[in-house]
């Protein structure tokens, strides 16, 4: 099953930042972090203690 918020947020990973997410995936950064927020309050907890983006 597709889940578009968390392909954003491995896009987000990879690239290491949400400018170059949202280049990659041409969209802008407000909504890069949209879809990382819509993630977070799916699984209810921040991704950021989860994972450390450099």
């Amino acid at each position: 099953m597709y889940n578009p918020q968390l392909d954003t947020f491995l896009r987000m990973a990879d690239a290491g930042s949400f400018n170059k997410a949202a280049e990659d995936a041409y969209i802008t950064p407000t909504a890069v972090i949209k879809q990382i927020n819509l993630l977070e309050a799916r699984i209810q907890n921040t991704l950021s203690s989860i994972v450390r983006i450099p």
